[in-house]
């Protein structure tokens, strides 16, 4: 997997589809997604794999009542991209019994976060809350000895303890890679 940084000089002044937001300090999802799209297709290479840049144009964004600003994803957009939209989950309690949304069995939502990390075709998007109370996200890698291993699209590395050096995970999205997609 690609790690991708939001500040990129090639994509980080552009803005997200028409919002007023750019992806150097909104992008965190929309780099996230594309780092896991390179996971998908490694034969692309460091040249020619789905940027940020096409993203901020090929997706859809919208507002909240809270926030005027166009940047939010609608997750169904990328569908087409290269990856599908699964499944968003709105929260993270590892110990909790959930359903599987690929698999409609039960499990530990710990065990379900891992196994789609290491699976092939399947990534996870990590959202985290930051020292500032903001949301922020990550492209999950999988698990590591003292916690989660994902690349961070601010900061353009990969943590190995994962939530550190934020707050919390808050909430997770399963994608898929579209065996479709050329």
């Amino acid at each position: 997997m690609l790690r991708l940084k939001q500040g990129d000089k090639k994509w980080g002044k552009t803005l997200i589809g028409e919002s007023k937001s750019k992806i150097s300090t909104n992008g965190c999802l929309i780099v996230s997604l594309c780092m896991l799209i390179s996971k998908f297709y490694p034969e692309r290479g460091f040249k020619n794999y789905y940027s940020p840049l096409e993203a901020s144009r090929d997706w859809t964004y919208i507002a909240m009542p809270e926030d005027t600003d166009p940047k939010y994803l609608v997750w169904k957009s990328i569908n087409g991209s290269g990856i599908k939209f699964v499944w968003r989950n709105y929260g993270y309690q590892p110990d909790r019994m959930i359903t599987d949304p690929v698999t409609g069995t039960k499990d530990l939502e710990f065990n379900i976060l891992k196994k789609y990390m290491n699976h092939p075709d399947y990534g996870v998007t990590l959202r985290v809350l930051t020292l500032r109370n903001n949301q922020h996200w990550l492209a999950g890698v999988g698990k590591s000895l003292l916690g989660w291993a994902a690349n961070d699209p601010y900061l353009g590395i990969r943590l190995w303890t994962a939530p550190f050096p934020y707050k919390r995970i808050t909430g997770w999205a399963l994608v898929a890679r579209d065996r479709n997609y050329n």
